[in-house]
Protein backbone atom coordinates (compact mmCIF):
# COMPACT_ATOMS: atom_id res chain seq x y z
CA UNK A 1 0.00 0.00 0.00
CA UNK A 2 0.98 3.80 -0.72
CA UNK A 3 1.37 5.91 1.73
CA UNK A 4 1.50 9.47 1.31
CA UNK A 5 2.20 12.15 3.72
CA UNK A 6 0.38 15.75 2.42
CA UNK A 7 1.77 19.30 3.47
CA UNK A 8 0.13 22.37 1.47
CA UNK A 9 2.59 25.06 0.80
CA UNK A 10 2.70 28.40 -0.80
CA UNK A 11 4.98 26.87 -3.37
CA UNK A 12 5.53 23.36 -4.90
CA UNK A 13 7.18 20.68 -2.69
CA UNK A 14 7.26 17.16 -2.34
CA UNK A 15 5.04 14.39 -0.45
CA UNK A 16 7.56 11.98 0.81
CA UNK A 17 6.43 9.13 -1.52
CA UNK A 18 8.04 5.16 -1.38
CA UNK A 19 6.16 2.91 -4.05
CA UNK A 20 6.60 -0.34 -4.96
CA UNK A 21 6.24 0.28 -8.78
CA UNK A 22 6.45 3.49 -10.92
CA UNK A 23 2.74 3.36 -11.24
CA UNK A 24 2.20 3.56 -7.74
CA UNK A 25 3.03 7.69 -8.59
CA UNK A 26 -0.19 9.91 -7.56
CA UNK A 27 -0.92 13.02 -7.55
CA UNK A 28 -3.18 14.38 -4.61
CA UNK A 29 -5.44 17.44 -5.10
CA UNK A 30 -5.85 20.21 -2.31
CA UNK A 31 -9.34 18.41 -1.01
CA UNK A 32 -7.19 15.15 -0.97
CA UNK A 33 -8.72 13.13 -4.22
CA UNK A 34 -5.97 10.78 -5.55
CA UNK A 35 -5.84 10.92 -9.41
CA UNK A 36 -3.84 8.96 -11.65
CA UNK A 37 -0.04 10.43 -12.55
CA UNK A 38 -1.59 12.30 -15.61
CA UNK A 39 -3.70 14.51 -13.67
CA UNK A 40 -1.44 17.00 -12.29
CA UNK A 41 -2.53 18.80 -8.69
CA UNK A 42 -3.74 22.44 -8.50
CA UNK A 43 -1.05 25.45 -9.12
CA UNK A 44 0.39 26.63 -5.79
CA UNK A 45 -0.50 23.49 -4.30
CA UNK A 46 1.63 20.40 -2.86
CA UNK A 47 2.95 18.23 -5.67
CA UNK A 48 4.09 14.45 -5.78
CA UNK A 49 7.43 14.49 -6.29
CA UNK A 50 8.33 11.31 -8.60
CA UNK A 51 10.78 8.57 -8.15
CA UNK A 52 12.94 10.36 -10.71
CA UNK A 53 12.86 13.65 -8.35
CA UNK A 54 13.67 11.89 -4.89
CA UNK A 55 15.92 8.79 -5.74
CA UNK A 56 17.84 8.78 -9.34
CA UNK A 57 19.53 5.82 -8.84
CA UNK A 58 16.17 3.68 -7.61
CA UNK A 59 14.40 5.56 -10.47
CA UNK A 60 17.15 3.83 -13.12
CA UNK A 61 16.51 0.38 -11.30
CA UNK A 62 12.73 0.71 -11.53
CA UNK A 63 12.66 2.31 -15.01
CA UNK A 64 15.06 -0.80 -16.33
CA UNK A 65 13.28 -3.63 -14.84
CA UNK A 66 9.65 -1.81 -16.38
CA UNK A 67 11.66 -1.73 -19.72
CA UNK A 68 12.88 -5.61 -19.44
CA UNK A 69 9.32 -6.93 -18.27
CA UNK A 70 7.47 -4.51 -21.16
CA UNK A 71 5.38 -2.36 -18.41
CA UNK A 72 6.08 1.22 -20.80
CA UNK A 73 3.08 2.33 -19.42
CA UNK A 74 4.45 2.66 -16.08
CA UNK A 75 7.74 4.61 -17.76
CA UNK A 76 8.41 8.16 -16.86
CA UNK A 77 8.75 8.80 -20.87
CA UNK A 78 10.07 12.65 -20.41
CA UNK A 79 12.46 11.93 -18.07
CA UNK A 80 13.66 8.66 -19.71
CA UNK A 81 13.92 10.93 -23.18
CA UNK A 82 16.01 13.55 -20.91
CA UNK A 83 18.54 11.21 -19.44
CA UNK A 84 19.12 9.59 -22.51
CA UNK A 85 19.82 13.07 -24.68
CA UNK A 86 21.90 13.65 -21.70
CA UNK A 87 24.06 10.80 -21.76
CA UNK A 88 24.83 11.73 -25.38
CA UNK A 89 25.65 15.50 -24.08
CA UNK A 90 27.79 14.48 -21.46
CA UNK A 91 29.46 11.89 -23.73
CA UNK A 92 30.45 15.28 -26.05
CA UNK A 93 31.55 17.51 -23.13
CA UNK A 94 33.74 14.37 -22.05
CA UNK A 95 35.71 14.39 -25.42
CA UNK A 96 35.88 18.10 -25.18
CA UNK A 97 37.17 18.39 -21.86
CA UNK A 98 39.66 15.18 -22.47
CA UNK A 99 40.83 17.32 -25.48
CA UNK A 100 41.25 20.40 -23.69
CA UNK A 101 43.23 19.03 -21.72
CA UNK A 102 45.47 17.22 -23.79
CA UNK A 103 46.00 20.45 -25.63
CA UNK A 104 46.91 22.79 -22.99
CA UNK A 105 49.58 19.94 -21.99
CA UNK A 106 51.16 20.28 -25.60
CA UNK A 107 51.02 24.14 -25.38
CA UNK A 108 53.05 23.65 -22.40
CA UNK A 109 55.14 21.11 -23.42
CA UNK A 110 56.04 23.03 -26.47
CA UNK A 111 56.10 26.68 -25.36
CA UNK A 112 57.89 25.59 -21.59
CA UNK A 113 59.96 22.71 -22.75
CA UNK A 114 62.43 23.39 -19.50
CA UNK A 115 59.64 23.14 -17.24
CA UNK A 116 58.42 20.42 -18.50
CA UNK A 117 57.75 17.32 -16.06
CA UNK A 118 57.31 13.34 -16.61
CA UNK A 119 53.93 14.45 -15.27
CA UNK A 120 52.73 16.19 -18.56
CA UNK A 121 53.55 13.74 -20.39
CA UNK A 122 51.64 11.40 -18.80
CA UNK A 123 48.55 13.39 -18.16
CA UNK A 124 48.75 13.41 -22.16
CA UNK A 125 48.90 10.03 -22.39
CA UNK A 126 46.51 9.04 -19.91
CA UNK A 127 43.89 11.76 -21.35
CA UNK A 128 44.50 10.21 -24.70
CA UNK A 129 43.69 6.87 -23.71
CA UNK A 130 40.87 8.04 -21.64
CA UNK A 131 39.42 9.78 -24.67
CA UNK A 132 39.81 7.08 -27.24
CA UNK A 133 37.59 4.67 -25.63
CA UNK A 134 34.97 7.25 -25.01
CA UNK A 135 35.50 7.62 -29.08
CA UNK A 136 35.33 3.61 -29.04
CA UNK A 137 31.84 3.80 -27.11
CA UNK A 138 30.44 6.52 -29.32
CA UNK A 139 32.05 6.57 -32.83
CA UNK A 140 30.11 8.96 -34.14
CA UNK A 141 31.53 11.97 -31.70
CA UNK A 142 34.34 11.69 -34.12
CA UNK A 143 32.66 13.88 -37.17
CA UNK A 144 32.72 16.32 -34.14
CA UNK A 145 36.29 16.28 -33.60
CA UNK A 146 37.14 19.25 -36.19
CA UNK A 147 34.65 21.39 -34.64
CA UNK A 148 34.82 20.62 -31.00
CA UNK A 149 38.78 21.53 -31.79
CA UNK A 150 38.48 24.85 -33.02
CA UNK A 151 35.85 25.32 -29.97
CA UNK A 152 38.42 23.76 -26.89
CA UNK A 153 41.55 25.61 -28.21
CA UNK A 154 40.22 28.94 -26.91
CA UNK A 155 39.99 27.23 -23.08
CA UNK A 156 42.82 25.50 -23.92
CA UNK A 157 44.81 28.35 -24.52
CA UNK A 158 43.93 30.90 -21.69
CA UNK A 159 44.27 27.37 -19.34
CA UNK A 160 47.84 27.33 -20.87
CA UNK A 161 48.58 30.40 -20.06
CA UNK A 162 47.54 30.48 -16.64
CA UNK A 163 49.50 27.79 -15.88
CA UNK A 164 52.64 28.56 -17.36
CA UNK A 165 52.54 32.43 -16.63
CA UNK A 166 52.99 33.36 -20.05
CA UNK A 167 50.92 35.78 -21.50
CA UNK A 168 48.20 34.94 -23.99
CA UNK A 169 49.88 36.12 -26.96
CA UNK A 170 52.67 33.35 -26.57
CA UNK A 171 50.44 31.19 -27.74
CA UNK A 172 49.96 30.92 -31.62
CA UNK A 173 45.43 31.74 -32.04
CA UNK A 174 44.34 28.78 -33.85
CA UNK A 175 45.43 25.48 -33.07
CA UNK A 176 48.63 24.24 -34.60
CA UNK A 177 47.32 20.47 -34.17
CA UNK A 178 45.00 18.76 -35.91
CA UNK A 179 42.29 16.26 -34.48
CA UNK A 180 44.12 12.94 -34.84
CA UNK A 181 47.36 14.57 -33.73
CA UNK A 182 45.55 15.58 -30.66
CA UNK A 183 44.36 12.21 -30.03
CA UNK A 184 48.09 10.98 -30.95
CA UNK A 185 46.59 8.71 -33.98
CA UNK A 186 49.44 10.35 -36.24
Amino acid sequence: MLQIITQTFSSPSCFKVWPERISDLLCTTEIGETKGMSTPPPAKHATVCTLYDRDFFAWTQETARAIEAGRFDEIDRMALADEVESLGKRDRREVESRMAVIIMHLLKLKYQPGMATQGWHETVANQRDELAAVLADSPSLRVQLDEQLTKVYKRARRQAAAETGLVLDAFPETCEWTAAEVLGEE
